[in-house]
C-alpha cells in the first residue's frame, strides 16, 4: 500500500485531498470508496487500462475534449459535449444537444442521474455514476437480516424516484400477447358451445321422443322463415352465442344436426356428432 501511495501521481494526490477517498485492501483486491458523487471512467477503448474516479462537486461540471473540467476523448465527443449539475446532492445531466445516453437510452433533455446508472458520451466514452449518500439511503430502506430480492430493490428505487423512465415491467405485469389472448377466448367460446349442445342433446334424449324425418326438417314452432340460433355468427355478427331453447322439447334433433354441421363448417368445433 505504501508503494502504491508513493507511485501515485501528484495530480492524483490533489484529487484525493479534494474528494475523500478510502483505499481498502480486500484480499488480493483493492477497494476504492468515496463519500461524494463521482464518475468512474470505464475507459474509451480496449487499450485503456486506467481506472479514474472523477468527482462531481457542487455546481456545474463540464465535459468534452476541449479545455473542460473533465476531459473525455472518443468518436462523437464534442469540444463542449455536456455538463453535469450538482444541486444539493441532486445530480442532473444536461446533454446540450450532443450524443449522451443513460443506461443505453439516448437522452435529449436534462435527466436526473441515479445511483449505479451507466453513462455514455459520444460513441465509446463510458462512465458509471456513483452517489454514496443515495446508495446508503437505498440500503437503509431494504429489509435487514435477509437477502434482498429484485422486487425489494425495485420498490426502493421507485419510492425514491431513482429510475429515469428506464423501468421495465416485470413478467407478472406484462400483458399477454395478442395471439395468446385470441386463442384463449376462442377456446372458451368453443367449450361453451359444445357444453350447450351437449345439454340440449341430453334433454332431448331424456324428455323428447324421436320425431319423424319429415318433422325433423321443419323449423320449431311451425314458422316458415325462422331464425337460426347461429344467425349472429353466420351473418358476421362477431358473437359466438348460442341461445338455449325455452323448453327441453322445443328443438328437434334435425335442428341440432344442422347447427352441428354449421359449427363444423365455421371451424368452431370438430368431430362427429356421434361423439357427443
Amino acid at each position: 500500500m505504501d508503494r502504491l501511495n508513493r507511485n501515485m501521481p501528484e495530480c492524483g494526490r490533489q484529487t484525493h485531498q479534494v474528494t475523500p477517498l478510502d483505499l481498502i485492501e480486500t484480499g488480493k483486491g483493492l477497494k476504492f470508496q468515496a463519500e461524494r458523487p463521482h464518475l468512474v471512467s470505464l475507459g474509451s477503448g480496449r487499450l485503456s487500462t486506467a481506472i479514474t474516479l472523477l468527482p462531481l462537486p457542487e455546481g456545474r461540471t463540464t465535459l468534452g475534449h476541449g479545455p473542460m473540467d473533465i476531459s473525455i476523448q472518443g468518436p462523437g465527443v464534442a469540444a463542449q459535449h455536456c455538463y453535469i449539475e450538482n444541486r444539493s446532492g441532486v445530480i442532473t445531466l444536461h446533454p446540450c444537444g450532443n450524443l449522451c445516453a443513460v443506461d443505453a437510452i439516448q437522452i435529449r433533455q436534462p435527466t436526473r442521474l441515479s445511483q449505479g446508472c451507466m453513462l455514455c458520451f459520444g460513441q465509446s466514452a463510458f462512465f458509471r455514476f456513483n452517489h454514496p449518500e443515495e446508495a446508503f439511503r437505498m440500503k437503509s430502506m431494504m429489509p435487514q437480516g435477509g437477502s434482498v430480492s429484485a422486487g425489494d430493490y425495485r420498490l426502493c428505487a421507485d419510492t425514491e424516484s431513482l429510475v429515469n423512465g428506464n423501468h421495465q415491467p416485470s413478467a407478472a405485469q406484462c400483458p399477454p400477447a395478442p395471439g395468446e389472448k385470441v386463442q384463449s377466448e376462442h377456446s372458451a367460446i368453443v367449450s361453451s358451445i359444445e357444453r350447450d349442445l351437449q345439454e340440449i342433446m341430453d334433454s332431448l334424449v331424456m324428455d323428447d321422443p324421436q320425431p319423424s324425418s319429415s318433422d325433423a326438417m321443419k323449423p320449431p314452432g311451425g314458422q316458415s322463415a325462422a331464425h337460426s340460433p347461429l344467425s349472429p355468427m353466420v351473418n358476421g355478427g362477431g358473437r359466438y352465442l348460442l341461445s338455449p331453447p325455452t323448453s327441453p322439447g322445443a328443438m328437434s334433433v334435425g335442428s341440432i344436426i344442422l347447427m352441428w354441421k354449421q359449427l363444423n363448417q365455421e371451424g368452431i368445433i370438430s368431430g362427429d356428432l356421434s361423439d357427443a
